[in-house]
């Protein structure tokens, strides 16, 4: 568990809800987020505390939806940094809302988002909280944060920071759905941009020897990240 995430452990997270109104609205919700991951986990663990007809469902990339999942049928469905793509026919069975958690901003569209945006040297970055649709990261988008990326910042600083951001969001829109508040899109917000593909990140994570040594840097840089393998010849 990496520093950030121990900093958010769960006495310091309820403190949030110390002042949330009791809930009024008796939601069925289903929560799908990323197995193995310590604070996933933990806002898992949150929804379930205070809607207890929350289902969870944590999954790896390579897992398939198991169909008691897929028939799944209630109020509001909760993507939690889930590493695979979300049939729309699951999506629409949430009668209320289906929101999704983006770790990258508008411009920043499906997967290696921190990866490109160290590899271009941006100056500021940010996260996404959207509706779900059938085209990935295509929804009405809700609501934006933005912040700097710092100097030296690296692949894996920035994707914690941005799971931060997250974290803020999410404890924000269990308030608001415990107290029945409507959750509405922002129209001010808008995609751009290209949606990066798993195919378009393994060819991003191929080096060549046509390349400059500046460019196999950069590449080396933007995709270190711990546990996983960086981009090589």
């Amino acid at each position: 568990m990496n520093t950030y995430v121990r900093s958010m452990n769960t006495s310091i997270c309820k403190s949030f809800f110390k002042n949330f109104k009791e809930i009024k609205l008796n939601y069925k919700i289903l929560f799908l987020g990323k197995k193995n991951d310590a604070l996933t986990n933990l806002c898992a663990e949150l929804c379930k505390e205070k809607f207890n007809k929350t289902k969870i469902h944590l999954s790896s990339p390579s897992e398939k939806i198991p169909s008691s999942i897929m028939n799944w049928r209630g109020d509001i469905i909760i993507s939690y940094l889930f590493p695979s793509l979300i049939p729309y026919k699951l999506i629409k069975k949430a009668k209320i809302i289906s929101v999704n958690f983006h770790p990258g901003p508008p411009e920043r569209r499906g997967i290696g988002c921190t990866n490109y945006a160290i590899y271009s040297q941006e100056k500021n970055y940010g996260i996404t909280f959207h509706v779900m649709d059938e085209k990935i990261d295509s929804g009405e988008i809700i609501n934006v944060k933005r912040f700097k990326i710092n100097k030296n910042e690296t692949v894996y600083s920035l994707t914690q920071r941005a799971y931060l951001y997250i974290l803020e969001l999410y404890i924000l829109f269990l308030n608001d759905i415990s107290i029945g508040k409507k959750i509405t899109p922002n129209n001010s917000f808008k995609w751009s941009g290209a949606i990066k593909t798993r195919k378009d990140f393994q060819e991003f994570l191929q080096l060549n020897k046509n390349m400059s040594k500046t460019e196999i840097k950069k590449r080396i840089y933007a995709t270190t990240y711990p546990g996983r393998e960086p981009a090589k010849f």
